[in-house]
């Protein structure tokens, strides 16, 4: 469910006339970017972190976790107490995944300014 702080926001946003197509193409070319992805037996060699909501299905946090296993710094958290609204539910678990990506980040920078 949405939080209600969001729900004002989110009716505004909604209705706008390209809400339905920004999401109508995204479901359009899901297919082909998909297979673009699983093309690549490593399609990145960075960290990357896949946060699963606890209301995920089985079969979603089964495919969250495969995906996070095909990377060499891939990780897969099942986030307790959240549902699709991870970052507002759980913003702890959200910020620390991203320091640690950017952290990496920056310490690969630095190490090519070498």
């Amino acid at each position: 469910a949405l939080p209600p702080e969001e729900q004002k926001m989110a009716a505004l946003f909604w209705v706008q006339p390209k809400f339905p197509l920004t999401i109508a193409s995204q479901l359009e070319n899901l297919p082909a970017s998909a297979a673009s992805v699983g093309a690549h037996p490593i399609f990145c060699e960075g960290p990357v972190v896949i946060l699963s909501a606890r209301t995920s299905s089985e079969r979603r946090r089964a495919e969250h976790a495969a995906m996070a296993a095909r990377l060499p710094m891939g990780e897969h958290i099942n986030v307790d107490g959240s549902n699709h609204w991870i970052m507002q539910q759980q913003p702890e678990i959200v910020l620390d995944a991203i320091d640690r990506v950017v952290a990496h980040a920056a310490k690969s920078a630095s190490l090519k300014a070498i």
